[in-house]
């Protein structure tokens, strides 16, 4: 007998879920009447978990208390929001809890059924933190992988009449990943995938945004500096409308060949048409079709059938001209991309034998194997990219440190990248301006934990921040004096030694990294080493607040203060 089931797409920004039932079509759930629910999730003082707009709103006035990304947080068994431990396990669960209210609504009766889609780079730690997640919320649970589930999808609709296989392109908001599929009688075989994490739709919005930039920043430097650089509430719901605006524009252009985009506080409307938006994209969009070109060339040995295109970014008309052209397929569209994967989650009954790659697949580009997570003395991801640790775990009863430290490295960004009119010398459009220069920190602040107590270290400063025009940048921690805490009496220190380098992103007030680092973190109690590993890289974005000679930097764990170098 057929029961009531729902596919969720747990996305980095944003969850899709779809409800399908006996007698009647599967249909995407609405969020406030859109079937896009933001994943972020809002710790209140009492303890409740908040979840999507609700979650924005709390956090505009409370940073701390907000995880607007919590998939990027997947290899983590808690979170520190707001003063409060919650476990990674309750914070995935208040999304998918939000969407089986919604699903119990829409059905008039509880769902117990869920099948839940994931990367296809994802081992079984995290598949199993996923899942154990969701059957604190669903009676029965099932994963799918996600370009398996958009294949389904598509292959429903238009069924291939031979063995071969397809391509699976999906150009999401802040990431880029190609699948290739082996379709066969027997089923759907992931074959291989890969990706770009850092190229998105959002890189084209930057895009757009610096095109109009150059225009406005001429006729009028001091407006336009109030949406590159708000310094107060107003002016930064201003430059949020202005996004907002830029990606409704984007939109349009995929259905006409024209529209406006309205710019706050100039209050005007500036055309803008598709062969422009083209232009600006191009760069962007050549780099995936280059991905989808090798992986097709190296990893198939039959003919490739299809092209399929998910994620709301692959909406462009050009996306589809493009790989046509370098594969020689015409891409099969659907009018809604963003639904593909939950939607193709239900298209055949979950099957262990299609729903997962074999297990020595090579992982997505830029998407790190998992590793197990233990209690140890000091725990692994010790630094962030930001050289800002991560919140860390210490113990004080026996045991000593490990030798085979784990390695965190940058994942896959999802969350948003912006851009800033262009002065001399011209920064990259996905930086902002105010950032670029050489910075002393003057004071810091972090909240690790001590048999799992929060604990705070701090230190005055020390170290060299400096950020090029070109979005480069390199943190020197050579000359760091070390963090300091007392707990229980006992004096802790954390020594950190070494330079961090690689590339940063901005938009709206918040900082995405990605680079390596080159060093050593060690650490004390009462003089005492407590264990010492290599610097490891940590993905979590941070907000800034930049006003021309001081920079603010933080996270729910950390805080550093920095003031600008004089030049000359």
């Amino acid at each position: 007998m057929e029961t009531t089931r729902i596919s969720i797409d747990f996305g980095t920004s944003h969850t899709v879920a779809v409800l399908s039932g006996p007698g009647r079509e599967p249909r995407a759930l609405l969020f406030d009447g859109s079937p896009l629910l933001l994943s972020a999730v809002y710790a209140m003082p009492d303890g409740r978990l908040v979840v999507g707009r609700d979650a924005w709103h709390a956090g505009s006035s409370n940073p701390a208390g907000l995880e607007p990304y919590p998939k990027r947080h997947i290899d983590e068994d808690r979170l520190l929001l707001d003063g409060q431990e919650v476990t990674l396990e309750a914070v995935v669960a208040a999304v998918l809890r939000h969407v089986s209210v919604e699903a119990d609504r829409a059905a008039g009766d509880h769902v117990a059924t869920a099948v839940l889609t994931c990367p296809a780079s994802w081992g079984g730690t995290r598949r199993g933190r996923l899942e154990a997640a969701a059957g604190t919320v669903f009676s029965t649970v099932h994963l799918v992988a996600e370009p398996v589930a958009a294949a389904r999808h598509h292959l429903s609709r238009t069924p291939l009449t031979d063995p071969g296989y397809v391509l699976v392109y999906d150009l999401g908001a802040g990431t880029f990943d190609a699948s290739l599929v082996r379709c066969t009688p027997d089923g759907i075989e992931l074959v291989t995938s890969t990706g770009l994490d850092d190229a998105g739709g959002l890189d084209i919005d930057a895009a757009i945004v610096d095109h109009l930039g150059q225009t406005l920043a001429a006729r009028d430097p001091d407006r336009w500096r109030r949406l590159a650089h708000p310094g107060d509430r107003a002016d930064r719901r201003a430059r949020r409308l202005l996004w907002d605006a830029v990606r409704t524009a984007k939109e349009v252009l995929s259905r006409t060949a024209t529209t406006i985009v309205h710019i706050p506080l100039f209050d005007e409307e500036m055309p803008l048409g598709r062969e422009r938006l083209e232009e600006l994209a191009r760069p962007v969009l050549d780099r995936t079709v280059a991905v989808c070109r090798d992986l097709s060339t190296a990893a198939r040995s039959g003919p490739l059938l299809g092209v399929f295109l998910v994620g709301g970014a692959s909406r462009m008309p050009l996306v589809g001209t493009l790989l046509h052209q370098a594969l020689g397929v015409a891409p099969a569209a659907v009018d809604q991309p963003e639904l593909a994967v939950a939607e193709g989650a239900l298209a055949d009954p979950p099957a262990a034998t299609d729903a997962w790659p074999p297990a020595d697949m090579p992982p997505a580009a830029g998407t790190p194997a998992p590793h197990p997570r233990r209690r140890r003395w000091v725990a692994a991801g010790a630094v962030t990219v930001v050289a800002a640790a991560t919140a860390v775990w210490l113990g004080t009863r026996g045991g000593s440190p490990p030798a085979d430290g784990a390695q965190r490295s940058p994942t896959p960004v999802a969350s948003e990248a912006g851009s800033t009119p262009t002065p001399s010398p011209t920064p990259s459009p996905l930086i902002d301006p105010c950032l670029v220069g050489v910075w002393d920190s003057t004071s810091y602040s972090i909240t690790n934990f001590i048999d799992g107590v929060p604990t705070t270290f701090t230190n005055t400063g020390g170290t060299v921040k400096t950020v090029r025009a070109d979005g480069t940048y390199v943190h020197d921690y050579n000359s760091s004096p070390p963090r300091t805490a007392t707990f229980n009496g006992n004096k802790w220190e954390q020594r950190i030694r070494g330079t961090f380098t690689g590339r940063l992103r901005t938009h709206d007030q918040t900082i995405i990294y990605s680079g390596t680092a080159r060093g050593t973190s060690e650490f004390f109690e009462n003089g005492s080493s407590r264990g010492r590993q290599a610097l490891t890289l940590d993905p979590k974005p941070s907000t800034y607040l930049c006003d021309g000679d001081t920079w603010t930097e933080y996270t729910q764990d950390w805080r550093i203060d920095y003031n600008r170098r004089p030049t000359g």
